[in-house]
């Protein structure tokens, strides 16, 4: 008689339990057969290893709770949890699987993306990063892509049938096809982005940062060549040329040809590449010259040679555009696709204010100077005969102030809105990844002398830490284990993980009037405290298993009468008198507690 067993495999939120039918006498080996040989797995595990690992704990309700619970009793039995496949299902299961009634599962199914995906689980032999693999992979991929001299000049080349960019380029164009900002993950590039947000701060350019009269020198002698009208692009280069050799104090390599993919840079410094540089002798003549050094990136990062770089760092460059007389610097680096972000775009010219120019610019390149000094040093520094390791895929952020340290943390995954771990360059779900790509939200191991934590890390333009410490301390928002600004301009947060059912399903859980009595003594704190919430939407409130209902993500609160709400504000479903860049006030926060009433007690009656 066949044995039922409930198989889970913990890829994804939308994930569910299937039953496999099995002889009796059934070997582990005959389950993994029959599993991989499934309609509902076989493209999944098409040239993937899996292991079996006998669980018999975990329920199958509530499901959306399920993937969360999974991967966390994965990190805690899987070290004695391995099923040996020529050994008989009996040997692990001797009173056979829990009864159907149980609704529980017996076996879970992982496979190394999983074990990535999760952070390396003890105990278990794993293939080398899955995710290494599937970047190398999105690397080597330009099919879809034509030259960057013909993208340039017809951007309808750039598009695919759908009307996306083609190769994984993400250029903030269309408008949410970005992703968290690239000073995040390199300090040369937060150090750039800082100098270049601030060319007239006294603070920044102290007397032993600032350029050298000479490089003033040269900048004036360069603005005023770059207003001239040339003929052709070779006409301005004898300008370009020697100009950004004295910046850079390196010399550059001219008309560089890729290997193997197509595609010729003006000209470029460093190998592997450091700074690129594209040039049109006029706007509307030949294209775009930004675009066309973020296209010739991405097809060097396609080239073999490459490989080694692509499996251990996130291959930073610098991006030079020059269009006559308009020079623009960009940052990109590869994680599984191109991230740009345009740093700054100066328009050369020669007025009464042209002291103020010339300093502008040679501040400028004073950056740009620096930033490729750092990144050489980087380069040099990588090892390539190290193993390959995922670290690079994560951000490595740079505090403003040099006495704050940031913590110790294992990343594991970035995290949805709705709190599930997703990896962005995941193909089958390629839809859910591009919608959270732009937001910097991830969940991690923080460590420190007491051991591990599971938290969320968050990077935002704007927090208020009072107000979140303010409810901490009534256990009515998570515990803000970390805060900083950074260099980059960003907000670091780091909280405790909470693992919360959606707001819509509470009344399923317990009293949704306990949720509502819990949001309310927590706008009344902060109202105690003059400060407005701003955003008391359904997806900012979680479920604490033992706490109950907290407050989450204090990007927008302020103070009453005082703070404005930010200018991209969607005013949508809030009180009418809310405007963008309006004066933030109490009465806001009350009105969106009545429809929270109107929302829990729709999904009450419907139970």
């Amino acid at each position: 008689m066949p044995v039922r067993y409930v198989v889970y495999m913990p890829d994804n939120p939308s994930a569910q339990c299937y039953p496999f039918y099995v002889p009796e006498g059934a070997e582990v080996a005959d389950l993994k057969a029959a599993i991989r040989g499934s309609p509902d797995y076989r493209r999944t595990l098409e040239n993937e290893n899996i292991i079996l690992l006998k669980c018999g704990e975990l329920s199958m309700e509530p499901e959306n709770t399920l993937l969360n619970r999974a991967t966390e009793w994965l990190r805690e039995h899987s070290s004695g949890s391995k099923m040996t496949p020529a050994h008989r299902l009996k040997r692990y299961f001797p009173r056979g699987p829990a009864p159907e009634d149980h609704e529980k599962i017996d076996i879970v199914v992982v496979t190394d993306s999983i074990l990535e995906a999760g952070d390396k689980l003890p105990g278990l032999d794993i293939a080398p990063s899955n995710l290494i693999q599937m970047s190398v992979r999105r690397a080597a991929d330009v099919r879809d892509i034509r030259s960057p001299s013909e993208i340039s000049k017809d951007i309808k080349l750039l598009k695919d049938n759908s009307g996306s960019v083609r190769g994984d380029l993400y250029i903030h164009r269309p408008a949410r096809n970005y992703g968290p900002h690239t000073s995040l993950f390199h300090h040369a590039f937060a150090r750039l982005k800082h100098r270049l947000d601030r060319l007239d701060d006294p603070t920044i350019w102290q007397p032993d940062l600032e350029p050298s009269s000479e490089l003033l020198g040269l900048c004036h002698s360069f603005i005023s060549g770059s207003a001239e009208l040339y003929d052709n692009e070779p006409q301005r280069r004898v300008l370009l040329k020697p100009f950004f050799e004295s910046v850079l104090l390196d010399h550059g390599s001219y008309e560089t040809k890729l290997d193997d993919r197509g595609g010729i840079a003006d000209a470029t410094w460093g190998d592997p590449l450091i700074v690129i540089r594209e040039d049109k002798n006029e706007p509307g003549v030949g294209g775009d010259s930004s675009l066309q050094g973020w296209v010739y990136f991405r097809k060097a990062v396609a080239q073999e040679s490459y490989k080694p770089y692509v499996q251990r760092s996130n291959c930073p460059v610098v991006i030079i555009g020059v269009t006559g007389s308009r020079v623009e610097i960009s940052t990109a680096m590869f994680i599984g696709g191109v991230y740009m972000d345009k740093l700054i775009s100066q328009d050369l010219y020669i007025d009464a204010f042209q002291a103020k120019m010339v300093l502008h610019v040679g501040r400028m390149c004073q950056a740009l100077r620096l930033c490729y000094n750092d990144l050489k040093e980087y380069y040099r520094a990588l090892d390539l005969k190290a193993a390959p390791t995922t670290g690079h895929l994560y951000p490595s952020p740079l505090p403003a102030r040099d006495y704050d340290t940031i913590p110790a943390l294992k990343y594991m995954c970035k995290l949805s809105h709705g709190g599930q771990c997703i990896q962005v360059m995941q193909e089958e779900r390629r839809e859910e990844a591009d919608a959270e790509r732009p937001y910097a939200i991830y969940r991690a191991k923080m460590i420190d002398s007491d051991g591990e934590a599971d938290v969320v890390v968050k990077f935002t333009a704007r927090y208020n830490k009072a107000a979140h410490k303010l409810l901490e301390t009534e256990q009515l928002a998570p515990r803000l284990r970390y805060f900083a600004r950074l260099i980059s301009d960003h907000c670091m947060v780091v909280t405790d993980y909470v693992e919360s059912l959606p707001l819509s399903d509470c009344p399923k859980q317990k009293n949704y009037l306990d949720i509502l009595d819990r949001v309310e003594r927590a706008v009344q704190l902060l109202h105690r405290g003059d400060l407005v919430f701003g955003d008391l939407r359904p997806q900012n409130i979680v479920l604490h298993p033992n706490e109950g209902a907290m407050l989450i993500d204090f990007d927008f609160a302020g103070t009453h009468g005082v703070d404005r709400y930010p200018a991209s504000f969607d005013t949508s479903r809030h009180h009418r008198d809310v405007r963008r860049h309006g004066i933030m006030d109490k009465e806001h926060d009350i009105f969106m507690i009545s429809e929270l009433r109107k929302i829990l007690e729709r999904a009450n009656k419907s139970v």
